[in-house]
């Protein structure tokens, strides 16, 4: 039995790879795949362009179920925006509150 917390649906997109002057790249206009995964989100701490002043970064923390179809190249849209996944998920296993860490980011400004 999952925990109860875990039951929010989030809709992860995963775009196709193209070649991009011999890298391999992802096509950010391109139709992406899309799978469901639950969790619960939580708000996270960001940064601000100390620089120019202009920008921000927005950043949240997903606890997802063990186990989650979620990758490092991965965006979900939360909200009618849209973030990126910031590193690898993070397999966590406690033995007793098994979970997947997966941490998001967007930029504003």
């Amino acid at each position: 039995m999952l925990p109860s917390f875990m039951t929010q649906a989030f809709v992860r997109k995963r775009y196709p790879t193209v070649i991009d002057h011999g890298s391999t790249v992802r096509d950010y206009t391109a139709i992406p795949t899309q799978g469901t995964f639950y969790g619960s989100i939580q708000p996270g701490t960001g940064t601000t362009d100390q620089l120019n002043r202009d920008g921000a970064e927005v950043v949240k923390t997903i606890w997802a179920q063990p186990g989650s179809d979620v990758k490092h190249f991965d965006v979900l849209t939360i909200k009618g925006e849209d973030y990126f996944v910031n590193g690898a998920p993070e397999d966590w296993d406690t033995g007793i509150l098994d979970h997947m860490v997966v941490r998001l980011s967007r930029w504003e400004g």
